[in-house]
């Protein structure tokens, strides 16, 4: 049974027991609404904002691109949502007629609204997301007041990167980039195509985990599982040519494998401070601070090294919530952290083996990431019934609900997310 340690994630802020319970029984128990950003008034582009059931974003996409007879390549969004749910999210599209989008004919696809602007959406152009989340057979209802009490008084939540960077059922995104970076293609091959999970494909892919046999796991794998019968497409037609069944991947999957690398070092490393009584707002000497922006997210371009010259006031900054330490996605470019946040860093990259030769054309840049996540309204519960409940919640673009769900919650298992 995959667990959040499998994933680097480790220790409770809170101390108050959880409810216990399990996310995404019905689709309709899970609803994220982007709060977008600001739209620049023009005619370049139309932004749709459309109201999604059970659609992955980048799918969505592609299947747009295809309604419009265009390239996707002409279509922007702004950030990646959960496949299992019901989302409301803003998508950019360049030289298409609006009435074209006002009559978009797609299966659980609801148009709500569009926008013209002079400029497209980029990764992160949004301000956060909107939550309505349904917890189902909790197992101890009674907890859920005290534990949010809890959170409340805290004011924030440990920012870990949740499952679903890694994989829900079969966590081994992480694996597949460590491997891809040190250059083990067969192992990488193994992990992707091998390791078994919790779902109907596992007896196929035991077939490769313990025999690599590709004849055998070509014909049992579930036709759904189309990436990993690419790979045994390619080694069946060119045996041993491990690197290239690799290559024969999407290149934006590779560096999402190299990326859940980066995330599983994070989260190990937000562990271990957690571990050590650091706390997870309130800097220290050597740490590294990032500043927020207009709206009081934290941004990713710029950061502060936290001196005995500068921590009092950089603390007086905290205190306001203007700015946040950080922890390192190690790569060249991520700027290096000293002082207690600097010794959990190099003791994690050292245990677990940052690789220095990378995968051409994946070497993975690296920044820094807030340790610790507020949230944007103060989480709510807005109905509670027998073993059941739902709460509302916003937070900032890139922290995960399930992370948050997780201290409420107090469930081990990946499955249960």
């Amino acid at each position: 049974m995959p667990t959040f340690e499998d994933i680097g994630v480790r220790g409770y802020l809170t101390r108050s027991p959880g409810t216990g319970g399990r996310l995404r029984e019905e689709i309709e128990g899970f609803v994220v609404s982007e709060i977008p950003g600001h739209i620049s008034p023009g005619d370049e582009y139309m932004v749709v904002r459309v109201r999604l059931r059970n659609w992955e974003t980048a799918r969505f996409a592609r299947a747009l691109a295809r309604a419009l007879g265009i390239s996707v390549h002409r279509i922007s969004y702004s950030g990646l949502k959960d496949k299992r749910a019901i989302t409301e999210q803003y998508f950019s599209i360049r030289g298409v007629e609006e009435e074209r989008l006002r009559k978009l004919n797609l299966k659980d696809v609801e148009v709500l609204e569009v926008l013209r602007s002079s400029s497209p959406l980029r990764p992160g152009s949004h301000i956060g997301n909107e939550f309505m989340i349904t917890v189902y057979d909790a197992e101890n209802l009674d907890a859920l007041d005290a534990v949010l009490d809890e959170l409340l008084s805290c004011g924030h939540f440990p920012n870990f990167y949740g499952p679903q960077r890694f994989g829900t059922t079969r966590p081994v995104n992480h694996i597949v980039g460590k491997q891809l970076l040190l250059g083990d293609y067969r192992e990488a091959v193994r992990v992707f195509v091998g390791f078994p999970g919790e779902d109907d494909s596992r007896e196929a892919r035991l077939h490769y985990w313990e025999d690599e046999d590709v004849k055998a796991t070509l014909y049992a794998l579930p036709k759904w599982c189309g990436l990993e019968r690419t790979v045994l497409q390619h080694l069946l037609a060119n045996p041993g040519d491990y690197r290239g069944a690799m290559l024969s991947l999407p290149r934006n999957l590779i560096l999402m494998f190299v990326h859940a690398y980066q995330s599983y070092l994070f989260n190990l490393a937000v562990s271990e401070r957690m571990a050590r009584g650091a706390s997870l707002l309130m800097p220290d000497v050597g740490d590294v601070v990032v500043p927020v922006d207009e709206h009081g997210v934290p941004r990713s371009d710029e950061f502060v090294e936290v001196t005995r010259w500068n921590v009092e006031k950089i603390r007086a900054l905290a205190r306001e919530g203007r700015v946040y330490p950080t922890g390192a996605l190690p790569g060249p470019d991520a700027p290096r952290a000293f002082g207690l946040q600097g010794e959990i860093e190099m003791e994690v990259m050292e245990k677990h083996g940052v690789p220095q030769r990378p995968l051409p054309g994946v070497m993975p840049g690296g920044t820094r990431r807030p340790v610790g996540a507020r949230w944007l309204n103060s989480p709510s519960i807005v109905e509670r019934g027998e073993a059941k409940y739902t709460l509302r919640l916003a937070l900032w673009r890139g922290s995960y609900a399930t992370s948050f769900m997780r201290e409420v919650m107090k469930e081990r298992s990946l499955l249960m997310y």
